[in-house]
């Protein structure tokens, strides 16, 4: 069932129900949960809580939120790879969190099926625990940086989901889902933004599930979407790219006797292009799965399956070049730009 999702989550997914967008009706007219922590090794602070319920006969509603920070993390004693004597600390340095996020979320639901929409934030400043001795050039009169590397990121969401309840012999739920990203982060060095990073991308799918027979049933469906990545800074170690993919899935299931019968196929398409170059790279292949389960006794089921999967490389395994810390890699880029890449053999 993973094929449905992608192509290389041979191990299986983690299936995530926010409830952002429901698609059946609350069995009350609202419900909900509020959430307070604490904790030692962080001084932690964290508060959540979300609602859901009803506005009207047949309008369903969610609302949630979350607020957390933390202070460096306690350690007992080494914070390096390499401690020299003397290195004992009693904290991580640079290891404190600030998040904050919340979704609204509404949705017309009734009995052939629903339609909704949710947009959602996401906020949160966090330090990187990493030493990292940069090389300076003496020549140009660089300064060794003070101040750990800090993350500072935003993300907002748009998610669209639509989905019909035939009820004739064949389909039994046909559904489409949207969702637009909109993300971007920075890196501070001290307090100055070293390298900014932009990630906008849309991901859509239509899946239809169907039953042939009361032992025949499954899924078939498109997935496609678009991705922007770029950076811009001193550090920036990847141009600006997009990614295109596109996908066809279909998993069957057929239950004979005791025996129960699966198999999955996925074909799909992406396509890599740098934009700083106009290089252009592209990949085709397909992920299959067949599995068969025995039901031998009420107590006893014996199993077997086999997968051929295919992972795709992402834009940064095709295009980054260059030294930044989250490599560990030594070394500034240069100043002119991020790097160029023109086709050569790239650096996974």
């Amino acid at each position: 069932a993973s094929l449905i999702y992608g192509s290389s989550a041979t191990g299986g997914v983690v299936n995530v129900f926010d409830g952002r967008i429901a698609e059946r009706l609350p069995t009350a007219p609202l419900s909900g949960n509020f959430t307070a922590r604490g904790g030692t090794v962080t001084d932690e602070l964290n508060g959540s809580g979300e609602l859901s319920g009803l506005l009207g006969q047949n309008l369903a509603f969610h609302v949630s939120g979350l607020r957390r920070t933390t202070d460096n993390v306690t350690i007992p004693g080494f914070a390096l790879v390499n401690p020299e004597p003397g290195d004992e600390a009693e904290t991580l340095e640079n290891s404190q969190l600030e998040t904050t996020r919340g979704a609204v979320g509404i949705s017309l639901v009734d009995d052939i099926g629903f339609i909704g929409i949710a947009v959602s934030g996401y906020d949160s400043e966090y330090g990187i625990p990493a030493e990292l001795e940069l090389e300076e050039e003496e020549e140009e009169g660089g300064e060794e940086e003070e101040g750990g590397v800090a993350i500072d990121l935003q993300q907002r969401r748009f998610d669209f989901a639509a989905g019909i309840r035939p009820g004739g012999p064949f389909f039994q739920e046909i559904t489409a889902r949207l969702g637009v990203t909109d993300y971007e982060h920075d890196e501070l060095e001290g307090d100055e933004i070293g390298t900014s990073f932009f990630n906008n991308q849309w991901d859509a799918r239509v899946e239809a599930r169907h039953r042939l027979s009361e032992n025949f049933t499954g899924v078939f469906g498109v997935q496609g979407g678009v991705r922007d990545l770029a950076a811009i800074g001193a550090e920036a170690f990847i141009p600006e790219n997009e990614t295109v993919n596109f996908a066809v899935f279909a998993v069957e299931q057929l239950t004979v006797g005791q025996w129960s019968l699966e198999a999955g196929g996925r074909f799909e398409y992406l396509e890599a292009t740098n934009e700083a170059t106009g290089f252009s790279t592209d990949f085709t292949d397909f992920s299959i799965s067949l599995g068969a389960a025995l039901r031998a006794t009420d107590e006893v089921t014996l199993a077997a399956s086999v997968n051929r999967s295919v992972k795709f490389p992402t834009a940064e395994e095709l295009f980054s070049d260059g030294a930044h810390i989250a490599t560990q890699k030594k070394g500034h880029t240069s100043k002119k730009g991020p790097a160029q890449c023109s086709g050569r053999t790239p650096k996974y």
